[in-house]
């Protein structure tokens, strides 16, 4: 490639741009009077598919002979593209699909409407994010606590034990976060309050070292087995007290163990 067409493409997104910005599109239908013939002033433009297109027509005197009609002239260095007579601006439809990342956003961020069209168009909400842990949709309402998107997961049929990375479930990591309400709406819809993580670590566990004790006592009410150990042999109390969280482990000891009752 030489210098030259180097320089002129890597200039072309500058032009494009000031193709764009530079005056208001007019109607490509205006009329010609007799002895005279349509051209363009690509002055005035719009860019469309990464190609200049004039937009504005300018009426010159007929000195070469082109007919006297309405169908716009497009020079040839300026667009390749067919101009419709009919609009000021030809449409580009999108042809991209709902993809399984902006479903993932979608729940993450409590989007709900389009969550569901995400879901309509067959986007898999137990698609787990390489980018994010492995995490699936449901993991990802944890992180701002999204319960309706959570519920519209759920209802759509997505894995409520689905695990990352660290073998964590949707359950751990709102454990992590505190995030109450999306750990209200699985405990409802029968999440496995024992599943355990890479380490052997229950929810229980892991809201225990967060200090989420709001989460550690509806664990307890969905009755989390206060006895688990985890690979080092703790239960979540013996856990507490190694982290010095007494008023924790005293709240665990207080409630009845329903593995062993």
């Amino acid at each position: 490639m030489g210098l030259f067409q180097a320089v002129k493409i890597s200039l072309l997104p500058i032009l494009l741009l000031f193709c764009c910005i530079e005056g208001k599109p007019q109607n490509l239908n205006d009329q010609c009077t007799e002895g005279q013939y349509l051209e363009q002033d690509c002055n005035n433009c719009t860019c469309v598919s990464g190609q200049r297109l004039c937009t504005t027509n300018i009426c010159s005197p007929d000195t070469t002979g082109q007919p006297t009609d309405a169908a716009a002239t497009v020079r040839p260095s300026t667009a390749t593209l067919p101009v419709s007579s009919s609009t000021t601006t030809p449409t580009i439809q999108p042809t991209t699909a709902i993809s399984d990342l902006d479903l993932w956003e979608a729940a993450r961020y409590g989007k709900l409407e389009l969550l569901n069209q995400a879901i309509a168009s067959g986007a898999d909400f137990n698609w787990r994010n390489p980018d994010w842990f492995g995490n699936t949709a449901l993991h990802a309402t944890t992180d701002f606590d999204e319960a309706d998107t959570a519920s519209a997961l759920l209802a759509a049929g997505a894995d409520k034990n689905r695990k990352n990375d660290d073998e964590q479930t949707p359950l751990h990591v709102a454990s992590i976060l505190g995030s109450i309400d999306v750990a209200s709406v699985l405990l409802t819809a029968g999440a496995d309050v024992e599943a355990k993580n890479i380490a052997q670590r229950t929810a229980l566990h892991i809201a225990v070292f967060f200090n989420n004790v709001a989460v550690v006592e509806l664990l307890l009410r969905n009755g989390a087995d206060q006895s688990a150990k985890d690979i080092r042999g703790d239960t979540p109390a013996d856990r507490a007290r190694r982290w010095g969280r007494d008023d924790l482990a005293n709240i665990i000891d207080a409630y009845p163990d329903p593995i062993a009752g």
